[in-house]
């Protein structure tokens, strides 16, 4: 159970979604949604970039392998606009590709989806 302390933390927070993928847009909305968070969807890199510029955000979910301005470049646009926030990319991408980005995205958290 969450204090009010906590709820109100949750609710307060605001995260950016960003998948070319709609029903995965969609599921990740939904599911943080339920659990307490303001959701925004972005369904490319030049959408966030725009939603970012427009208002803050506590936390970006962020795929990677989007075409377009993909999720590495998402990334790179964002810390040269120094937006301080956090980034969670994801992908479909395999282990070894994600020990290199590993190595080449400190700034950022990776969770890699099968």
């Amino acid at each position: 159970m969450r204090s009010e302390n906590e709820a109100s933390v949750i609710q307060d927070a605001h995260i950016l979604i960003v998948d070319d993928e709609p029903m995965l847009r969609e599921t990740y909305a939904r599911v943080l949604g339920r659990a307490g968070y303001r959701v925004s969807e972005a369904a490319n890199g030049h959408d966030a970039i725009a939603a970012l510029d427009s208002g803050a955000f506590d936390a970006i979910l962020c795929d990677i392998t989007m075409p377009g301005l993909n999720g590495i470049e998402m990334l790179r646009a964002v810390r040269e606009r120094d937006f301080d926030v956090p980034v969670i990319m994801n992908t479909t991408i395999d282990d070894a590709m994600g020990e290199v980005l590993d190595l080449v995205l400190t700034t950022a958290d990776q969770l890699v989806r099968a």
